[in-house]
């Protein structure tokens, strides 16, 4: 028998549709804004770090409450890291 925690099945796969669209809608805002020079995409990670950072949940204590903010951290980075790769690629 399977034992799927189906809202945590479900964030995680909110998350793959979502940061598959902000990686297919970064990579073609590159055209315009440049591939060269990334500046534009590090200032909008530091705008989107910034916004989790100020973010709250209720409920969680405060403990748990920053190691879910960390987490989420940690994957923007790691999609935008991605997007930087594929912008990257198609420079060349």
């Amino acid at each position: 028998m399977n034992d799927i925690n189906f809202p945590q099945a479900i964030l995680g796969m909110t998350h793959l549709a979502l940061a598959s669209a902000l990686s297919d809608s970064l990579v073609a805002l590159s055209a315009f804004k440049g591939r060269e020079d990334l500046t534009w995409l590090d200032e909008m990670e530091a705008e989107f770090v910034e916004n989790l950072k100020n973010s709250h949940t209720e409920g969680p204590s405060m403990e748990d409450e920053i190691k879910i903010i960390e987490g989420a951290i940690a994957l923007l980075r790691f999609t935008l890291n991605e997007v930087r790769l594929t912008i990257q690629a198609a420079d060349r």
